[in-house]
């Protein structure tokens, strides 16, 4: 039945792209509307979009399931999700019932077509328009679509996925490289034993000279900051003290202005006071 589906798709049906295999091909849902839509079923085919996100994964199913009904085909949450999962069973299972179906349906439609227009653009399936049921057929998609969403990949658990990939793949080279070390003779795994003893006693002899260099670095470095740290201290009380001192004497220049001001301010007021020509009784009273 595999060759038979796959001669179906690849030579009489003409997918976007050539189907080798059932496993994980039709998981987004893209294909099988693809399929409807070359079969003149499926009308709204420029909604779908192929490997998207998880959530158009959801709408390509939501579409794909009225359509399935439409021409006969038991499509419930659980075929859904088994699609989704890339179970190739399931999905071997619809294709056959889809091809019989839309095969039934394409030589009942060529009967009803004249001889001469056979082979022309008028000779296509006609499309089947089922009952409305506006209410019912709204509750049926609402429901399918919220049993479907349980199968659907995680978006968190994909990223994680993604990033633990490349730790998870050193991992298994190390115990690849282990399995290769353990299938190697026994004379090289003890020369390099041997080596890793070298290389660790080496190590432990120069611990200490690397302990005191660093030691000592650090201490000089110690110094180095403190000397700084008191030059910018006496830099700063040095500025204050310049500081202070122009504030003081500006101060005291303003005041010294200021008195003399004054006490020009009072002589002038003295002389106008002697040179003022005054009445003769006011000047007796001066007298």
């Amino acid at each position: 039945m595999s060759n038979l589906l796959l001669q179906w798709l690849n030579d009489e049906v003409q997918l976007s792209e050539p189907v080798t295999s059932f496993h994980g091909t039709f998981r987004d849902g893209y294909l099988l509307g693809e399929i409807l839509y070359r079969y003149n079923q499926l009308l709204t085919f420029d909604r779908f979009i192929h490997h998207g996100t998880p959530q158009n994964i959801l709408d390509n199913f939501a579409l794909l399931q009225p359509v399935m009904l439409k021409i006969g085909i038991r499509f419930n949450s659980q075929l859904a999700s088994e699609l989704m999962r890339g179970d190739e069973s399931a999905t071997k299972s619809i294709l056959y019932e889809m091809k019989m179906a839309l095969v039934a349906l394409s030589r009942n439609c060529r009967q009803t077509v004249h001889y001469k227009l056979r082979g022309t653009k008028h000779d296509r399936v006609a499309n089947i328009v089922p009952v409305s049921r506006g209410v019912y057929d709204e509750s049926l998609a609402k429901t399918f679509k919220s049993s479907i969403r349980g199968a659907l990949e995680n978006t968190n658990a994909a990223l994680m996925s993604a990033v633990t990939k490349k730790y998870e793949d050193r991992i298994e080279g190390y115990f690849r490289t282990i399995s290769m070390g353990e299938s190697m003779d026994q004379g090289t795994v003890q020369l390099r034993r041997q080596r890793a003893k070298e290389i660790h006693k080496s190590r432990k002899a120069h611990e200490g000279e690397f302990d005191e260099a660093w030691e000592s670095l650090n201490v000089e470095q110690w110094k180095k900051n403190q000397r700084v740290a008191h030059e910018r201290k006496e830099l700063k009380l040095r500025v204050t003290a310049k500081l202070q001192m122009q504030h003081d004497r500006k101060v005291q220049t303003e005041r010294a202005q200021s008195r003399e001001y004054t006490i020009r301010s009072l002589q002038d007021f003295d002389k106008k006071l002697e040179t003022l020509i005054l009445p003769d009784d006011a000047a007796k009273d001066l007298k």
